[in-house]
């Protein structure tokens, strides 16, 4: 998952204008994520911008927060939603660059229990 949005950072800027993905880039592509995605992304950001010398400054929050800090006009080139609603309110609200919209992530329960286990569970 972390090679993908490694992969994801690199299409965004290709796709962006100017100089957005050359390392002399002058201003630091803004990314905002939630909150729940800071160590994953902190150490993705690290990596990307250490092999592209492309500098990423993060800004972790509620994506609520976020979204309506994009609508306020909030200097976002990414913004990675944890709630699916949201994103919704920004394409609603023509927040967001036409086709630029992906579901990355997904949240799903996994139950484990050793092979020989007998254990029974009511969901």
């Amino acid at each position: 998952m972390r090679k993908f949005i490694a992969a994801l950072l690199a299409a965004t800027l290709a796709l962006s204008s100017g100089s957005a993905c050359s390392a002399d880039r002058k201003e630091p592509v803004v990314l905002f994520a939630a909150a729940s995605l800071t160590d994953a992304l902190d150490e993705i950001v690290a990596a990307f911008s250490g092999e592209t010398g492309i500098r990423i400054i993060p800004s972790y929050a509620a994506s609520s927060a976020l979204a309506k800090q994009i609508e306020s006009g909030a200097p976002a080139e990414i913004f990675l939603s944890a709630d699916e609603e949201w994103m919704d309110y920004l394409d609603k609200m023509q927040q967001l660059a036409p086709g630029s919209r992906h579901d990355l992530l997904a949240n799903e329960l996994v139950l484990i229990a050793p092979a020989d286990s007998t254990a029974k569970i009511k969901i």
